[in-house]
């Protein structure tokens, strides 16, 4: 138990690490972490399609992230759902956790790219 919760800690200080590189806020509400998460939602299945658009990643490989991103949204519509609560914010860490992993996978996918050019 505690290795999740340290490695979601680890997770969480990546991605605020990221987000303060790029100049963008880190949602600090709920309701600001629900959207960023919808948000998050959107922007990988964009990425996903522009890889297969550029060959760099199957549709099967996109097929997958799409299926994980409905699961995500299906989290998010959850912690929607429950609000603020223990369960809310259970579903939205999970949801986030997805997403994290999914663009993850879909920058080593762009590297794996610019790699081989």
């Amino acid at each position: 138990m505690k290795l999740k919760v340290y490695a979601s800690g680890v997770a969480i200080l990546l991605l605020l690490g990221a987000c303060a590189q790029l100049g963008i806020v880190p949602a600090s509400t709920f309701n600001q972490r629900l959207a960023y998460g919808y948000g998050t939602v959107t922007s990988v299945r964009k990425a996903a399609t522009e890889l297969v658009k550029n060959k760099q990643m199957s549709a099967e490989e996109a097929r997958k992230v799409l299926s994980v991103t409905d699961t995500a949204r299906a989290y998010l519509d959850r912690a929607t759902a429950s609000g603020p609560s223990k369960a809310g914010l259970s579903e939205l860490q999970f949801a986030n956790e997805l997403l994290l992993e999914t663009q993850r996978l879909l920058e080593a996918k762009r590297a794996e790219a610019g790699r081989s050019k």
